[in-house]
């Protein structure tokens, strides 16, 4: 008989105020998933990308917008006139 090892497991309490928990519970009902695979499957997320709830912003992220902010302070910005011109020749 061969010994299977039990994965070691942490348990953490949380405190979630009630309009997250109905969030979470609303999402787990519709995707068939439970509430507490929702919540660890947030937390691999983050561990994952070596990121925090607060500073979920990559170094490429902050490129891009401070990018965006370069092109304001240049000039190269469109109206919503020319926006909504682009818009309808792409739906033509």
């Amino acid at each position: 008989m061969t010994a299977v090892r039990k994965p070691a497991f942490q348990t953490y309490d949380i405190q979630l105020d009630d309009e997250i928990v109905d969030r979470l519970r609303r999402l787990a009902a519709q995707t068939g998933d439970t509430v507490e695979n929702l919540i660890v499957s947030a937390a691999l997320d983050y561990a994952d990308r070596g990121l925090s709830p607060a500073n979920a912003w990559t170094e490429e992220d902050r490129a891009e917008i401070d990018e965006g902010f370069a092109q304001i302070d240049r000039g190269e910005v469109f109206t919503q006139e020319e926006v909504e011109a682009q818009i309808d020749a792409v739906l033509r």
